[in-house]
């Protein structure tokens, strides 16, 4: 008998699904976009999928053993969907270098790759097939990348690219000058850094003065020291952004949290909408400056960032507000 599904995405996380047949179970999710399951059994579904047609657009692959599948039935697979989330998959080194490969034709519906928490710098592919299946892509998040991996994704022609946004975890930046840096990735519209040591001031200095940018989205959370960047240019250049994420790992110093702050105060100065700040130390930014910029956000996070009474009064005490999703938990560095 044939499934019929009235819903293309059904949510069934915590349900156990340990007693239906997996072949029953790979069959109905094929007929669905998408799915929040990962408990599925991959030896019955990957084959199916490869062997027909199916539905999906997005499947969460997380920590799957897929020894019984072979790579290139996994990678054919997988290129029919249009987001791949490959997910804390640990010695599966050949599947993922079969997608690569296949990805690298741009003859794929693949139009998001993540791969948060696999280490695609053990994965044995040349460095320019990688690059080739990324910059076909229109969305990338990029774990642990090589020193050579990275290389080849910052030389290679980007003609016809459609990459727009990119997540680098982890990642070797040690060979990519700041100017490169600058000159490649002014180009996209999102970039997070987060995890990376191998970042640099200089790099990210380069980025934010680089001319025409398109970049609008900004992640730098637990990465690279800014503390050394003249505070009117950091906050000059952040505020024309859209989003900004950062946290006490980037040791913002007092004179740069002051300056953004007031340059931020100044709506026809600022594009920020969504404002980061978890773990930073806002106590010496005037209260009235502190509520009005927060209240003129749709998000901010303001956690554990040593906030005074005053200054979360001038935060809660308004009669309007544009924050749609805020938070200030005081944390440990509260003060009264």
């Amino acid at each position: 008998m044939q499934l019929r599904c009235r819903y293309p995405c059904v949510q069934v996380w915590q349900t156990d699904f340990s007693q239906v047949s997996p072949t029953l179970l790979a069959t109905a999710l094929l007929q669905l976009q998408q799915t929040d399951l990962y408990h599925f059994n991959p030896d019955a579904l990957f084959p199916l999928m490869d062997q027909g047609r199916t539905r999906l657009k997005y499947l969460p692959i997380l920590e799957l053993e897929l020894v019984g599948v072979e790579p290139d039935t996994f990678a054919r697979a997988c290129v029919k969907l249009e987001t791949v989330e490959l997910s804390n998959l640990c010695e599966q080194s050949r599947h993922v270098a079969a997608l690569l490969g296949l990805l690298a034709t741009g003859k794929t519906r693949v139009r998001k790759l993540l791969t948060a928490g696999t280490d695609l710098g053990e994965v044995e592919v040349e460095p320019e097939v990688l690059a080739k299946a990324v910059i076909g892509l229109e969305v990338a998040t990029l774990d642990s990348l090589s020193s050579p991996q990275v290389e080849a994704l910052f030389r290679i022609p980007t003609k016809g690219s459609r990459l727009r946004e990119v997540a680098f975890y982890a990642s070797d930046f040690s060979t990519i000058s700041p100017r490169l840096f600058s000159g490649r990735l002014a180009n996209l519209t999102s970039l997070d850094f987060q995890y990376n040591t191998t970042i640099t001031q200089d790099h990210i200095v380069a980025l934010l003065t680089a001319k025409h940018s398109s970049v609008r989205n900004l992640v730098l959370a637990n990465s690279v020291d800014l503390s050394g960047i003249e505070p009117k240019l950091l906050a000059q250049k952040l505020a024309l952004l859209s989003r900004v994420e950062l946290n006490g790992k980037n040791k913002l110093t007092s004179g740069q949290v002051v300056e953004l702050f007031r340059v931020l105060d100044k709506k026809k100065s600022s594009f920020l909408e969504h404002l980061s700040l978890w773990g930073t130390d806002l106590s010496s930014v005037p209260a009235a400056v502190l509520g009005r910029v927060a209240n003129s956000l749709l998000w901010v996070n303001l956690s554990d960032s040593s906030l005074s009474c005053c200054q979360l009064r001038h935060i809660l005490w308004v009669t309007k507000t544009n924050i749609q999703v805020g938070t200030s938990r005081m944390g440990a560095g509260y003060s009264s």
